[in-house]
């Protein structure tokens, strides 16, 4: 029985210490390596462009666009060139700039393969035409009377501000928006025509080949019947001939040289009420232009024509413009003014009692005649300041005795001609004694 329980308690322990024992740690194994698989290259089998071709003007760009194929392709590298800077060029982005007239190649080219897709850019320069009108360049708007030429035909040039030269009109065209207005003819010696049908509107607008080069407003006006002509400018020397300015048929232009050497006029159709100026029927001719000629107003200024004085004397003036005449008398004088036997400037002293009797006597000397005028044919018009003196006349002179202190505007006015003409105006300045 001793023997029974001894056995079982070593059985026991054995199996206490059995089941404490740890098992041996056995070291981790290597993974064994496993290469990736390697990737399939998809060559580029070419390069195409959103665009072929294109026409700019100078200046003016367009953004190419390049597509590489296949849509997988492994390398999609690309560049850009040019085969002439100086006409195109291009940036790394495919935009394009025109820089001046001719055709020349943009390329796209692919890193892989070298595959290559063109583009043709035609460049053309800003056209230097300019459109003129019987010789003077065209604004936005032309006025055209009817009956102004024969034929009522209006002729268009084309000049070139790049060679300062008229070029022949052979690819002029002219297009009319109201053909009952106005109608193109054609070209012929180097003009392109265009014919005014009747009173109205129209829009002509100029083409050079494909090109526009301009359009302009004409105004056709109905055949004038009547004309006036006005005085332009108003000055000193000129006289009142006719009511409300218009200058009558046989009217005198009296001129004073050299104080007043010049009559500015305008000629009016008086059927369209509009001033006519910059017109080949309008003539100016004078039966001595020694003594007054005649300028036709070129398109420089605002006035038909200018009537210039030379030399002491009388010419007839005749102006017209197509079958309608007008006649005129210029009268040229050169009178000088004198006091107490001098030359009269712009201004006088007077001092009271310092000469006999306190006065000024004038006279108004004719170089033409060399003579003195007399008193029947000239006056002092005492403008502002006559309480200051006393005015009487003898045969030749005008004689002013002085009152009182103060200052005294005077016209000397010339009468001969039974209207009264300004010949100088001056001040005289009255001191006390």
């Amino acid at each position: 029985m001793r023997k029974l329980f001894l056995f079982n308690l070593l059985c026991i322990a054995f199996l206490a210490v059995a089941c404490d024992k740890k098992e041996p740690v056995t070291p981790d194994k290597p993974t064994p390596t496993v290469d990736p698989p390697t990737p399939q290259v998809v060559k580029v089998t070419g390069v195409k462009l959103d665009k072929t071709e294109a026409t700019l003007m100078v200046g003016e760009t367009v953004q190419l666009s390049a597509t590489v194929e296949p849509a997988n392709a492994t390398e999609k590298s690309i560049s850009w060139k040019t085969d002439d800077s100086s006409i195109a060029n291009v940036d790394g982005k495919g935009l394009v700039t025109a820089v001046k007239g001719g055709t020349t190649t943009i390329s796209v080219i692919t890193k892989d393969g070298n595959m290559t897709a063109k583009f043709t850019i035609t460049v053309k320069e800003p056209l230097s035409l300019k459109v003129y009108n019987s010789g003077k360049e065209v604004g936005d708007s032309l006025i055209y009377r009817l009956g102004s030429f024969p034929g009522d035909s209006l002729s268009f040039e084309v000049f070139d501000n790049a060679t300062g030269a008229f070029v022949d009109a052979d690819n002029l065209k002219v297009s009319s928006s109201s053909k009952e207005v106005a109608t193109y003819l054609g070209n012929k010696d180097g003009s392109g025509f265009v014919k005014a049908e009747s009173a109205g509107l129209s829009t002509l607008t100029f083409s050079w080949g494909d090109e526009r080069l301009h359009s302009i407003i004409l105004k056709v006006l109905p055949k004038p019947t009547e004309f006036g002509v006005f005085y332009a400018h108003a000055g000193t020397g000129t006289d009142p001939i006719a009511k409300d300015r218009e200058i009558v048929e046989g009217a005198l232009l009296r001129f004073n040289s050299p104080f007043f050497n010049v009559y500015y006029l305008d000629l009016y159709d008086l059927t369209n009420r509009s001033q006519i100026l910059h017109d080949e029927l309008i003539t100016g001719e004078s039966s001595d232009p020694d003594i007054a000629s005649v300028v036709v107003n070129t398109g420089s200024f605002s006035y038909t024509w200018g009537i210039y004085s030379h030399n002491a004397g009388t010419a007839t003036i005749t102006l017209g413009y197509g079958e309608f005449r007008r006649s005129f008398v210029a009268k040229v004088t050169e009178y000088k003014l004198y006091y107490n036997g001098k030359e009269a400037g712009n201004s006088i002293e007077y001092y009271m009692g310092t000469n006999q009797g306190n006065v000024l006597k004038f006279s108004l000397f004719d170089e033409t005649t060399k003579s003195f005028l007399k008193t029947k044919d000239w006056k002092l018009n005492i403008i502002f300041g006559s309480t200051h003196v006393d005015v009487s006349y003898t045969d030749t002179e005008c004689v002013l005795t002085a009152k009182s202190a103060g200052m005294i505007s005077i016209n000397a006015i010339d009468t001969s001609d039974g209207q009264e003409f300004l010949v100088r105006n001056f001040a005289i300045f009255v001191r006390g004694n």
